[in-house]
C-alpha cells in the first residue's frame, strides 16, 4: 500500500521553474491534481475566518495605492497559484522538510493536507482524508499587507532547504542543538504573530544557539550579558555589521535594548516603545 500526501503551500508565491520537480529526499513540488484542487478549494473558505474566500491563490495583484491592492481573477485555472509538496510516505518526508522550509526567504508555511492511497503504483487513487491548516497559517496568509506582488520562489530554493536538512542531520552529536533550534523555529510559527509569545519564542531560538546555562559564580555570565556580548561578536565575524546598522544605526546598546524588550514581554510589563525602547 502506498500513501501519498500532498501539502498545500500557504504563502502567496509564484514558482520559478518547470513542475513537477523532484526537490530531494522523496519530496515532489507540483500543482495539485484535479481532485486535490477541488477538495482544497472547498476547505479553504472555512479556514479564512471572516474573509471567507481563497482569492489570493486565483488572482493577480494590482497596486491601486500604497495601502490598497486590487485583486484581478485569473481566468485560466492552470495559472492559479496553488502549489503542493508531495511524497509517497504518508507525509513523513514533507514533515521532515518543514523545519528548514521556515528558514527560506520567504519563510514557507504548509496548509491543507490531502492523503490518498494506492494498492499499486498504477492503481487508481482513493482519497482517504484531509486536514485543515492550523489557525496560524490562515492568520498569516489572509492578513494581506497590500503589497501588489508575489514572492518568487525557485525550485532550487526547495532543494537548498533539503540540502540544509541533510547537513544538519549529519552533524556530530555535539551539535544537536542546531537541529533542535530549527524545530523550535517551526514551533514558534504555531503562535499567532500578534502574541508576545511569538517574539519571546524567537529569542528562545537565538538563546538556544548562542547561550549556555549561567554560571552563578560569575556575575557577568547571565543570559542577558551572554546575549549582548555573543551577538555583537557574531555580527562582526559573520559580516552582519551593515545589516545591524541598516535597522538600528550606530546604537552600540542595541542588543541590550532588544533583550530588555524580551524580558519586559516575558514578565508582562507595560511597554512604552516611544520612551523606554526608542533609539
Amino acid at each position: 500500500m502506498i500513501y501519498q500526501s500532498a501539502h498545500l503551500i500557504a504563502n502567496s508565491i509564484s514558482i520559478e521553474g518547470n513542475l513537477p520537480a523532484d526537490v530531494g529526499s522523496g519530496v515532489t513540488l507540483r500543482r495539485p491534481t484535479e481532485f486535490e484542487l477541488k477538495e482544497i478549494r472547498q476547505l479553504l473558505p472555512s479556514m479564512s475566518g471572516r474573509f471567507g474566500n481563497h482569492h489570493l491563490y486565483e488572482c493577480d495583484f494590482i497596486g491601486e495605492s500604497d495601502t490598497r491592492t486590487k485583486f484581478v481573477p485569473i481566468s485560466d485555472p492552470s495559472n492559479w497559484h496553488y502549489y503542493v509538496l508531495s511524497d509517497m510516505q504518508g507525509g513523513t518526508a514533507v514533515h521532515n522538510l518543514e523545519p528548514t522550509l521556515v528558514l527560506l526567504s520567504p519563510s514557507l508555511d504548509l496548509s491543507v493536507r490531502v492523503l490518498s492511497t494506492k494498492d499499486t503504483p498504477d492503481a487508481q487513487e482513493k482519497y482517504s482524508g484531509m486536514g485543515p491548516a492550523p489557525a496560524h497559517v490562515a492568520e498569516r496568509y489572509y492578513y494581506h499587507t497590500g503589497n501588489p506582488s508575489r514572492d518568487v520562489v525557485g525550485i532550487e530554493d526547495f532543494r537548498r532547504a533539503d540540502s540544509l536538512r541533510l547537513r544538519i542531520a549529519e552533524l556530530d552529536q555535539s551539535f544537536t542543538f542546531i537541529s533542535k533550534a530549527t524545530s523550535m523555529m517551526k514551533d514558534v510559527r504555531l503562535v499567532p504573530q500578534r502574541s508576545p509569545l511569538y517574539v519571546i519564542g524567537y529569542f528562545a531560538v537565538v538563546e538556544s544557539l548562542i547561550a549556555h546555562s549561567p554560571r552563578l559564580a560569575e556575575s557577568l555570565d547571565s543570559i542577558s550579558h551572554q546575549f549582548q556580548g555573543k551577538l555583537s561578536l557574531l555580527t562582526n565575524q559573520l559580516g552582519m555589521k551593515n545589516f545591524v546598522e541598516e535597522y538600528f544605526g550606530e546604537d552600540k546598546k542595541i542588543w541590550k535594548r532588544l533583550y530588555s524588550y524580551r524580558s519586559a514581554l516575558a514578565h508582562g510589563n507595560l511597554i512604552n516603545l516611544k520612551k523606554t525602547f526608542r533609539n
